[in-house]
């Protein structure tokens, strides 16, 4: 079983890797952040989308209400979702290589089971008013879910390392995606997700009202906003999560990884260091990325119930 040597405050450390990676799990923006986004979302809402998610939600249409329903919504697939429904895992994130991005092959906008084909399906389906593919409440609960996920810069953006869950990082959180889901957030504002919804609103109030009417606008064709968002998350990626990383990451060709044991050699060796300056640069990022997700999100259920 091959070790790391890698380089931690002067030390040498040697680590089985492939033991830890094979024991990362692969999960989402922390709970803190999804509850957060919820009841950001839910406080945006115009009267008839309010009216609709109180419905399909089985709660009371007041702001209370809502926004601990959303709050609950936002972590059902991370909890019920993974417990009882394992297909839906692919739904959380897209692939889009650090190399080639939307260019892949195959066309990763074409694939039926990924976070970007599942916000056209379920977006599409609550207009309709159509039945839910799981059981009742599953379609908004993903929407909801999923929109967060997207903005989330390490579920659209990866470099053939499952989106940053192979490559180890010298942080508690021990791999690079864990540390943009929850760790390196969470150490800089906290777990309470009611104090981070405040956070997040006194962000928002201090937009400017023409950020404001970009960030709540919905253009006619939704697939094609919905590809912004993952670019957006995708360039994001690379630039604030994985270049500052040391040493540097080789930008690797598009590759199907179904577990950390089929990475590449180097991700199985190596543990990557974050600068001292890494979380006061990121941090902020995932506050803006937590916070526009939100807001896009309630813009999106206003325009499905105007």
């Amino acid at each position: 079983m091959r070790r790391t040597v890698c380089y931690h405050g002067g030390a040498v450390l040697r680590i089985p890797l492939i033991l830890l990676l094979a024991a990362l799990p692969a999960l989402p923006w922390g709970f803190a952040a999804h509850k957060a986004g919820g009841r950001v979302t839910a406080g945006l809402l115009g009267p008839s989308a309010k009216a609709r998610v109180a419905r399909i939600l089985g709660v009371p249409n007041t702001p209370d209400a809502l926004a601990d329903a959303l709050a609950a919504a936002s972590i059902w697939p991370d909890v019920e979702g993974r417990r009882n429904y394992p297909q839906a895992a692919p739904w959380h994130y897209i692939n889009l290589s650090a190399r080639y991005g939307f260019r892949d092959r195959p066309d990763p906008l074409r694939q039926p089971n990924t976070a970007y084909a599942k916000l056209i399906e379920y977006s599409g389906k609550l207009a309709a008013g159509k039945p839910d593919e799981l059981e009742p409440g599953s379609d908004l609960k993903y929407l909801i879910h999923i929109a967060q996920d997207v903005h989330q810069p390490l579920h659209a953006g990866g470099n053939s390392d499952r989106g940053g869950n192979c490559l180890l990082v010298n942080h508690p959180s021990k791999n690079l995606h864990a540390a943009w889901d929850y760790g390196l957030l969470e150490e800089r504002v906290g777990s309470d997700d009611r104090a981070l919804a405040a956070r997040l609103m006194a962000a928002l109030n201090s937009w400017s009202p023409a950020r404001r009417r970009t960030g709540e606008a919905v253009p006619s064709g939704l697939p094609s906003w919905f590809r912004q968002w993952l670019a957006e998350s995708r360039d994001l990626a690379w630039k604030h999560a994985y270049a500052p990383l040391r040493p540097r990451v080789p930008k690797y060709p598009p590759r199907n990884v179904s577990s950390c044991e089929e990475v590449s050699e180097l991700y199985r060796t190596t543990v990557w260091q974050l600068p001292p300056s890494y979380r006061n640069q990121a941090a902020p990022v995932m506050e803006e990325r937590l916070l526009v997700g939100s807001v896009r999100l309630a813009a999106l259920l206003n325009r499905i119930w105007p």
